[in-house]
C-alpha cells in the first residue's frame, strides 16, 4: 500500500525566466522573490515547487510515498490577453518533465479554462501524449463567470471520454475576495468551492455529464456544511427540481474530497457524509494553509492513509507501484516525522537520569559497535561510555535539537546542542535500527568556544530545559529497519575511495581550486567546526580557500558503511593550532563521493593521557 498526496503544487522553470526578464508575458508580474497574482502574493523560495528532488524530500518529511502534482493556482492563466493556450502547453510540458524524475511523482494538467474547446484539446494532448493523469481547473473565471456559465461542456465531455478526474481548485473568484484579515483565503477559498459545485449541481450540468469525476480540495470547502440546506431548497423552492434531476446531495457520488480540514471532527463528518472511500489524502504543500502531518490527521479521524492511497490510485489510474520502503528519497534527506520523533525521544532519554541510572537501559540505547569522540578529543568505547554516563546523571541542563537527516532506511544523523555544567557543547549522533529499535552507533561532541555574540543561530527553537520524554522511548515508533543488513566496517573499495576523497579535500591542490571543492562537497553540506561554529557549504568553500596548507599531518581511523552509498570516517589532523579529531559523512551520487557532513573537535587531553590511550 502507498500513501498518495493528491494536492501538492509546483511552478515551471520558465516562469522564473519570464520574471527575471521583467515579466509581462502571460500577465506575469513580480520579481525573483515573489509572484504577484489575483490569488495573492506567492513567495518563490519553496525549493520543492521547482525541483523534483526537493519535492521528494518534502514528501518523505510528511510521510508521503507518491504525489499527484499540480500547478499552483497563482498561475491559472485564463485571460485572453495573456496567451492562455500557449501558457498551458508550456506549463504541462514542464510538469511532464518534472514528474518524469521519479515514479513516485504524477501530474495533472492546467488548462485554458476561458476557452473550453481549447481546454478539451489540451486535456487530450496532456493525457495521451504527456501521460498526465487529469487536470486542475479553477472554480470559474470571475464572480460573474462561474463554470456553468462559460460553456464548460466540451471540457467535461473530454474528461468523461478520457476517464480522468478534474481537480476543482478555488480561484478567488467567488463572493469573498477582500484580503483583509486573510478572510479571502480562510473563508473565500472554502466558499469558492461550495459556490462552484453547488451551481454545477443545481444548474443541471452534472446531469448532462454523468461520468465527470470532481476532486474537491480542502475537504470540499464549505460544501459539506451546506449540503443539507441545498437539499432543502431543491425540495421546497419552485423551479429548482426542474433545473436539476436530483437533490444536490445525490451528486456527491461524482465527488472525491481531500483530507485538509484542520479538524479531526470535520474530517470524520466528511467521511460519514461522502464515504471513507471518497476521502483522499492531501497536503496543499508547500503552503502554510496545508497539512504537514497528513497521516496523523487522517489517523486522528479514524481513517487509513493507505486506503486513501488505494482510492487515489484507482481514481487517477496510477500504475501499481512496488511496496514502498519508508525511507529517504535520497541519502541525506530530511527525516520523516516518525523517524525524527523516534530519534529525539531516544536521545532525550539518553541525556537524562532515567537512563543514566539504569545500566540495562543504556545497553539498549547504545549500539554494541558504538564509539565516540568526546568533547576533549578523547575516544570512548561503548563500555567506557556506559560507565562514564552513570557518573553524570544530571550532566545536561538544557538541550536544543537541530535537523535530523535520513542517510538510508534505518540510519539517521542528528545535530543538537546541550548546556552542560561546563558550558555549551555541539553534538551529533548516528542512530541505526537493525530490527531491535533505534540505537546510537556514534557520537561526537565539540565544545563551544565562540563569543556569545558570534554564535550562529543554528536552531529554530530556543534552548529548552532538559525534560525526560513522557512517552515510552524504547518502544518502536515506526522507524524503518536498516536496509541491506547491519552497519559494518566498510569494504576495502569503499574505505579506499573515501580516504582518497578526504585526503584530497585536505590538500592544497583542492583548496586552491573552487571547482574541485564544488565537486567534493555535497550541495546540502553542513558542519560543526572545532569552535562549535556552524558552517554552511558556501562558507566552508570560501574558508578552505584561505587555509590551503592548514593540515600538517593526518591519520585515518575506521570507516564504516552506513548504506550502499553512505560512509562515515573518523580521523585526526595535526594543524597549526594543534590536534583536531574529525569525522565526516560521505555520500556517493552518480558515482562520485561527496562530503555531506563534517565535525571537528580540538584535542585538549594531556600528552600523557593521549599516549596511554594510544598504547592500549
Amino acid at each position: 500500500m502507498s500513501v498518495i498526496d493528491v494536492h501538492t503544487h509546483f511552478v515551471p522553470d520558465f516562469v522564473f525566466t519570464e520574471l527575471a526578464a521583467g515579466g509581462g508575458r502571460y500577465g506575469l508580474s513580480g520579481d525573483a522573490e515573489h509572484l504577484e497574482s489575483a490569488a495573492g502574493r506567492l513567495p518563490l523560495h519553496y525549493a520543492e515547487m521547482q525541483d523534483p528532488v526537493s519535492k521528494l524530500a518534502a514528501m518523505d518529511a510528511r510521510g508521503v510515498d507518491e504525489s499527484v502534482v499540480s500547478l499552483t493556482p497563482h498561475l491559472f492563466i485564463y485571460g485572453e490577453a495573456h496567451e492562455p493556450v500557449d501558457f498551458a502547453r508550456r506549463a504541462n510540458d514542464a510538469l511532464a518533465a518534472f514528474v518524469a524524475a521519479s515514479p513516485r511523482l504524477h501530474g495533472v494538467a492546467t488548462l485554458p479554462l476561458g476557452r473550453p474547446e481549447a481546454a478539451a484539446d489540451e486535456l487530450r494532448r496532456a493525457v495521451r501524449e504527456l501521460g498526465l493523469r487529469g487536470a486542475i481547473i479553477g472554480t470559474g473565471l470571475s464572480a460573474g463567470e462561474p463554470l456553468d456559465r462559460i460553456g464548460i461542456g466540451p471540457l467535461f465531455a473530454a474528461a468523461e471520454e478520457l476517464g480522468v478526474p478534474l481537480i476543482l481548485h478555488p480561484f478567488y473568484c467567488g463572493t469573498i475576495t477582500d484580503p483583509e484579515l486573510f478572510l479571502n483565503n480562510s473563508l473565500g477559498v472554502p466558499f469558492d468551492t461550495a459556490w462552484a459545485v453547488a451551481r454545477l449541481m443545481a444548474g443541471g450540468v452534472l446531469d448532462e455529464h454523468p461520468g465527470v469525476k470532481l476532486v474537491l480540495p480542502h475537504g470540499g470547502g464549505a460544501l459539506p456544511s451546506v449540503i443539507g440546506r441545498l437539499d432543502n431548497a431543491w425540495e421546497r423552492r419552485p423551479g429548482l427540481s426542474d433545473a436539476a434531476a436530483r437533490r444536490p446531495s445525490e451528486y456527491l457520488d461524482r465527488c472525491w474530497f481531500d483530507s485538509i480540514t484542520h479538524r479531526a471532527g470535520a474530517l470524520r463528518g466528511l467521511a460519514e457524509l461522502a464515504g471513507a472511500d471518497r476521502i483522499l489524502l492531501g497536503t496543499d504543500s508547500p503552503y502554510l494553509t496545508g497539512d504537514t502531518d497528513p497521516r496523523g490527521s487522517m489517523a486522528a479521524a479514524g481513517l487509513d492513509p493507505d486506503a486513501a492511497g488505494a482510492s487515489a490510485r484507482e481514481l487517477f489510474g496510477l500504475a501499481a507501484g512496488p511496496e514502498p520502503v519508508r525511507g529517504p528519497a535520497r541519502p541525506g534527506a530530511p527525516a520523516r516525522p516518525d523517524v525524527r520523533e523516534a530519534i529525539l525521544a531516544r536521545e532525550s532519554l539518553l541525556l537524562g537520569p532515567v537512563a543514566r541510572t539504569d545500566a540495562e537501559m543504556l545497553e539498549r540505547l547504545i549500539h554494541p559497535g558504538f564509539d565516540e569522540t568526546g568533547r576533549t578529543g578523547h575516544s570512548w568505547s561503548r563500555a567506557e561510555a556506559i560507565e562514564k554516563l552513570q557518573t553524570l546523571p544530571h550532566q545536561t541542563e538544557r538541550v536544543a535539537y537541530g535537523r535530523v537527516i535520513e542517510l538510508a532506511p534505518g540510519v539517521a544523523h542528528l545535530r543538537f546542542r546541550t548546556h552542560d555544567d561546563r558550558g555549551i557543547v555541539h553534538r551529533s549522533g548516528i542512530w541505526i535500527n537493525e530490527g531491535d529499535g533505534w540505537r546510537e552507533r556514534y557520537h561526537q561532541g565539540t565544545p563551544d568556544t565562540q563569543p556569545a555574540a558570534g554564535r550562529a543561530p543554528v536552531f529554530a527553537d530556543a534552548d529548552a530545559p532538559y525534560a525526560p520524554p513522557t512517552i515510552d522511548a524504547l518502544s518502536d515508533l515506526g522507524g524503518p529497519r536498516c536496509e541491506g543488513g547491519s552497519v559494518r566496517a566498510a569494504p576495502a573499495e569503499m574505505r579506499d575511495a573515501v580516504i582518497a576523497c578526504e585526503r584530497r579535500l585536505l590538500s592544497p591542490a583542492a583548496r586552491t581550486d573552487p571547482d574541485a571543492l564544488d565537486r567534493l562537497i555535497h550541495p546540502d553540506f553542513d558542519e560543526i567546526g572545532r569552535t562549535g561554529y556552524s558552517w554552511t557549504r558556501d562558507e566552508v568553500i570560501a574558508k578552505l580557500q584561505t587555509v590551503p596548507e592548514q593540515t600538517l599531518d593526518v591519520e585515518f581511523g575506521r570507516v564504516i558503511r552506513l548504506a550502499e552509498d553512505v560512509a562515515h570516517i573518523r580521523f585526526r589532523t595535526v594543524d597549526a593550532d594543534g590536534v583536531v579529531h574529525r569525522s565526516s559523512i560521505w555520500i556517493r551520487e552518480s558515482g562520485e563521493w561527496r562530503q555531506r557532513y563534517h565535525q571537528g573537535t580540538p584535542d585538549t587531553q594531556s600528552d600523557e593521557g593521549r599516549e596511554a590511550r594510544e598504547a592500549r
